[in-house]
C-alpha cells in the first residue's frame, strides 16, 4: 500500500475523533474521506456493500446523537418541547458563535433562559434542566466516539484481513 495514503487515512481517523468535541472539525465527513481513500490503495481494496450500508446507518445515528441525547436529558428534567428546541438552537448557535466551548454554553444558556422566563419555573428547576444539556453533551460525545471507533475498527479489519 502507498505509505502516503495510509498515513493520510490515519491522520483523518484521528482528526475525526478530535472533531467529536471540537465542533468546527467535520468529524463524520473526515471519516468518510478516509474510507474512500481505500480506492486509491495499491492494490485497490474490495469493500463489500454491507459495509457501506452499515456505515451509512451508523453515520445517521452518529449525526443525530447530539439531538437525541439533548432531548432525552431535557425531558428527564421535566423540560417541554420549547426547552428541547431551545437546547437544539443553543447547540448550533453556541458552537457557531463561541467555538468548542459554545457547544456546552449555548444549550445551557438557551435552556436556562427558556425554562426560567418562558415556562416561568424557579431558578433551581431552570438550572437543573440546563445542567441536563451538559450531561447530554458528554453522553453524546461518548456515544459518538464509540460509534466512530466501531466504524474505524470495522474498516481496518476489512483492509488488513
Amino acid at each position: 500500500m502507498n505509505l502516503f495514503l495510509v498515513s493520510l487515512t490515519a491522520i483523518l481517523f484521528i482528526t475525526s475523533l478530535i472533531g467529536v468535541v471540537v465542533p468546527l472539525i467535520p468529524d463524520t465527513i473526515l471519516l468518510w474521506v478516509a474510507f474512500f481513500l481505500s480506492r486509491f490503495f495499491e492494490p485497490p481494496i474490495s469493500i463489500p456493500t454491507s459495509f457501506w450500508i452499515a456505515m451509512l446507518l451508523i453515520t445517521l445515528l452518529n449525526l443525530s446523537s447530539d439531538f437525541i441525547m439533548n432531548s432525552f436529558f431535557i425531558k428527564k428534567q421535566g423540560g417541554s418541547k420549547w426547552t428541547i428546541l431551545a437546547g437544539s438552537i443553543g447547540l448550533i448557535g453556541g458552537s457557531l458563535l463561541l467555538g468548542p466551548i459554545g457547544i456546552i454554553v449555548g444549550p445551557f444558556v438557551m435552556v436556562f433562559t427558556v425554562t426560567f422566563f418562558v415556562e416561568q419555573t424557579g431558578v433551581i428547576s431552570a438550572f437543573k434542566r440546563a445542567l441536563g444539556t451538559i450531561m447530554a453533551f458528554f453522553s453524546s460525545s461518548i456515544i459518538k466516539i464509540g460509534l466512530q471507533l466501531t466504524m474505524i475498527s470495522w474498516y481496518l479489519y476489512l483492509i488488513f484481513r
